[in-house]
């Protein structure tokens, strides 16, 4: 399997090269579009200025050393346009076509519809944003030829297995690590990286600094029992989406989905929302399913938390050759957690459910 891990600096590809990723993304907010949308209306769905490059020749700088070490470079545009976006976007591809990306991660069909009439060769990968939970949607984007699709964060194990097997020309990508959501982002019209626009510089500074990811850390390391009780009126709120909410569960018909909508909307209104998901205990299984790359989030990282994530994905697939029963491979997996992190998962789990 394929390790697609993030950067926004090309001070981060040697590094997360040399530690085992073997896929780049990235996003760009070029001052064309700041200049009119700031970064809160991002084009590719990280609203922080911390986690994109700004700039053409940052992104040519990128691919040229990642093709030098034979790693491909691919480009998020995955939000959802506006017809008064329409030129900014495309002045986006034409200047990622002259940086040879290798390919668009994109969630607005219209947008796949138009480089589809291109006849590029970069590829076109679907990302979490295009929804798709069910094999028919799988092959609806298979006859627009992608050629790959990233599944939302909610769809299981057992579900990927049926709709991988229903198609023959796509290749198919997971979240592994980091940055976890109750809601489902294709449907997601919440604005997010309010606090930077209100803030500016200090917030930015906060950000750069990965502040954030210390505050979690101390948090992780407290019983659970006390870090769920904290919640985001402690640090202010920076996303509509951690916010406290209350909730009902209407329908009565699907006993198992809605065990796991409870769960999952229960577990994300505290701090502990913050902290990143792991869905390493799970990456036997897919192997055996033929997925075909797990994806690292976290743009706005720190190099050493990247390398870190790396290192640890990395780790877990070599394990892969040792053909560990189901049991022995989770157990491995959570004492090379604490190894790598120096902290117990506490079970925060991409994938918590059972197939």
């Amino acid at each position: 399997m394929k390790i697609l891990a993030p950067i926004n600096s090309i001070l981060d590809i040697e590094p997360v090269i040399k530690s085992g990723a073997t896929e780049l993304f990235c996003g760009i907010i070029p001052k064309t579009w700041s200049d009119k949308y700031g970064s809160t209306v991002s084009p590719n769905r990280r609203e922080w200025a911390s986690a994109n490059i700004t700039t053409y020749g940052q992104l040519n700088e990128i691919t040229e050393l990642a093709h030098q070490r034979n790693t491909q470079v691919f480009l998020t545009l995955n939000a959802l346009y506006i017809d008064d976006q329409k030129d900014l976007v495309n002045e986006i591809i034409k200047n990622a076509l002259k940086c040879k990306v290798d390919a668009f991660i994109v969630a607005d069909i219209g947008l796949i519809y138009q480089l589809k009439s291109m006849n590029l060769k970069q590829e076109i990968h679907v990302s979490t944003g295009g929804t798709t939970f069910n094999s028919h949607t799988a092959k609806f984007y298979e006859s627009l030829d992608v050629q790959r699709i990233t599944f939302p964060r909610h769809v299981q194990p057992g579900e990927m297995k049926d709709i991988v097997s229903g198609t023959k020309n796509i290749k198919y990508e997971v979240f592994i690590l980091n940055s976890g959501c109750k809601n489902i982002d294709g449907y997601c019209t919440f604005l997010h990286g309010i606090k930077e626009q209100k803030n500016g510089y200090l917030w930015k500074l906060f950000k750069k600094a990965n502040f954030d990811r210390f505050v979690l850390r101390i948090l992780q390391s407290l019983p659970q029992s006390i870090s769920n009780k904290i919640n985001f009126s402690c640090s202010g709120v920076d996303s509509p989406c951690l916010m406290k909410y209350d909730f009902e569960i209407l329908s009565k018909n699907n006993e198992p989905a809605n065990k796991i909508l409870s769960g999952n909307l229960k577990s994300f209104f505290s701090l502990m929302s913050g902290v990143d998901p792991c869905g390493a205990c799970r990456i036997k299984e897919f192997n055996d399913i033929g997925i075909h790359s797990l994806k690292i989030v976290g743009r706005n990282y720190s190099k050493n938390k990247k390398v870190k994530d790396v290192l640890f994905i990395s780790d877990i697939i070599k394990k892969l050759d040792y053909n560990l029963n189901d049991a022995d491979f989770k157990q491995y997996v959570k004492k090379q957690y604490k190894y790598y992190y120096g902290l117990n998962c506490k079970k925060l789990c991409y994938y918590p459910y059972e197939n």
